[in-house]
């Protein structure tokens, strides 16, 4: 974790014990998204954020039955193409539904030549259960649209699908941009990270500035401004080649302003099953400065009840709070009760309703100095069962500059969802891990630790991608700001661990964590802001 100044010494994760760490941060299955948001909110500052995609019903207030909505086509995105070559017919579905489709809603720009029955270009209405794709391009270029499955029961989320269409003759496709760079707003002084993420073979990047061009040196897929001032302000874009040819990112403006707010991390939110003993969650934050005023939920019988009705929802929840490395012990609560200063701090997050004062959910407000502490969501007389586990600061802006949590990361369902919030008037930049390779190694030597993590960031209740990292690759701006907040080491720049630096503007998000090629193992996620 980081280390702060207020403490005065080094504590973070790399001076813990490998006991320690193994204990600190275990399993976290599964979270996922809702599609009853707006049903979840209530008016209060934080809501204006939370409104579309409240962050506790992105990750998990949601009936198991529904599952998790994704579109199955008999040809992965991007598909390849060459103008006035016909492509394979490509049919698309939705699984994990509870009744077939019998419309889709398709928007965007399909490739000219190619249609879905009669449609063309931009697209429309068409009612089929399975649409099909088919045609000969006849331009060259990448094209992306969207598609939305509806019924009488569902509207499933927007799901994006890209054709690269290469002329006659050349190399190759065109790489694909998956993850455009974000416009944002920043502080003087503030590191600014853009990112796109592509994909294709061969791939090199060039970052242009209007009224600039080509920017020197900046040849990645990551740009990184360590301290913006009023000159770095314009309109920044970045030319991804390959064989196939040159695509262009859109247009990130980055906006500097002097007097707005800094962006911040306000909440924390994840779902699954919590164990007994070892199995139990334990979560770790970093409070900056003077820390400040937190709500902490462990909510069970909240999302059993009605219009949730989650399955094997935990009965009796309890929270434990703790400074990390000494448990010392600052506050616990099993039933809340009904609490005055919980129903003022919910109500002013905007977090998930405790709407019955004698349910035996948990919940505690508590004011703490700046430091590192440890929550652990745990069930009375060590029952189990699925528990909503929030985490919010309640001073504007908060002081929450760092979370960590460890478990096994499975496959399918069991892959790691953890959602964040960014609050404030300007961009917040965030480094993301997820460390495998990096714990297996001595002095921790976790036993199973995952071979090869992946992280994948997106827009909360969308379909926006914003980028993804394999492995971190030792690039000298991950390794500068991983050093910066004093995060678990990087030292090897070969290793397979993921990290990816970005800058956010304000709003909700999700950071997936799971191993490549479906591989399972137990993992180290982590989310700092810089």
């Amino acid at each position: 974790m980081k280390v702060l100044v207020s403490v005065q010494r080094p504590l973070h994760w790399l001076n813990l014990s490998g006991a320690m760490l193994v204990a600190l941060l275990q399993r976290t299955p599964v979270l996922r998204l809702a599609a009853t948001a707006e049903e979840m909110i209530s008016a209060a500052p934080v809501g204006a954020i939370f409104r579309s995609t409240v962050l506790v019903a992105a990750l998990g207030a949601l009936d198991s039955r529904a599952g998790a909505t994704t579109l199955v086509a008999n040809t992965t995105s991007p598909l390849a193409a060459t103008v006035g070559t016909a492509i394979q017919t490509v049919v698309f579905d939705v699984s994990d539904t509870q009744t077939p489709a019998s419309s889709w809603l398709i928007g965007g720009t399909i490739a000219p030549g190619l249609r879905f029955g009669t449609l063309t270009g931009s697209g429309g209405t068409i009612f089929a259960q399975n649409p099909t794709l088919t045609g000969t391009p006849t331009t060259a270029g990448t094209f992306t649209f969207t598609l939305v499955a509806r019924d009488q029961v569902y509207s499933s989320p927007a799901f994006s699908y890209t054709v690269n269409v290469s002329a006659a003759g050349s190399s190759g496709p065109p790489p694909a941009i998956i993850g455009q760079p974000q416009s944002v707003t920043a502080v003087p002084g503030q590191k600014v990270a853009l990112l796109v993420s592509a994909t294709g073979t061969g791939l090199t990047y060039q970052w242009s500035k209007s009224g600039v061009g080509p920017i020197a040196g900046a040849t990645g897929s990551l740009l990184v401004l360590a301290s913006v001032a009023a000159g770095d302000a314009g309109n920044y874009t970045c030319a991804v080649s390959s064989g196939g040819g040159t695509v262009s990112t859109n247009v990130a403006a980055l906006t500097i302003s002097a007097a707005a707010t800094p962006g911040y991390l306000s909440a924390l939110s994840l779902r699954g099953n919590v164990g007994a003993g070892a199995e139990v969650f334990f979560i770790g934050f970093v409070l900056d400065g003077a820390g400040g005023r937190i709500l902490v939920k462990s909510v069970g019988p909240g999302i059993a009840a009605p219009p949730f009705s989650v399955p094997g929802s935990m009965a009796d929840p309890k929270l434990d709070l703790v400074v990390a490395g000494s448990n010392l012990p600052l506050g616990s609560n099993d039933n809340w009760g009904g609490a005055a200063d919980v129903l003022s701090a919910n109500a002013q997050v905007a977090a998930f309703p405790l709407a019955d004062s004698a349910s035996k959910d948990a919940a505690l407000v508590r004011t703490l100095p700046g430091g590192v502490f440890i929550a652990t969501a745990s069930g009375v007389s060590d029952t189990t069962g699925v528990s909503l586990i929030e985490f919010y600061g309640l001073d504007s802006p908060a002081n929450l500059s760092a979370m960590s949590l460890r478990g096994r990361i499975g496959t399918g369902g069991d892959v790691f969802f953890v959602g964040f919030v960014i609050s404030g008037s300007t961009s917040k930049t965030v480094l993301i891990k997820a460390v495998g390779p990096g714990i297996a190694a001595a002095p921790f030597n976790v036993p199973g630790a995952m071979v090869d993590p992946q992280l994948e960031l997106s827009v909360a209740g969308s379909n926006v991608f914003l980028g993804s990292n394999n492995n971190w690759g030792g690039v000298s701006e991950l390794r500068t700001a991983n050093d910066a907040v004093h995060a678990f080491p990087a030292n090897d720049g070969t290793s397979k661990d993921a990290m990816m630096l970005i800058t956010l503007p304000p709003g909700v998000y999700i950071a997936k964590a799971n191993g490549v090629s479906d591989t399972a193992g137990v993992a180290l996620v982590e989310i700092y802001g810089l």
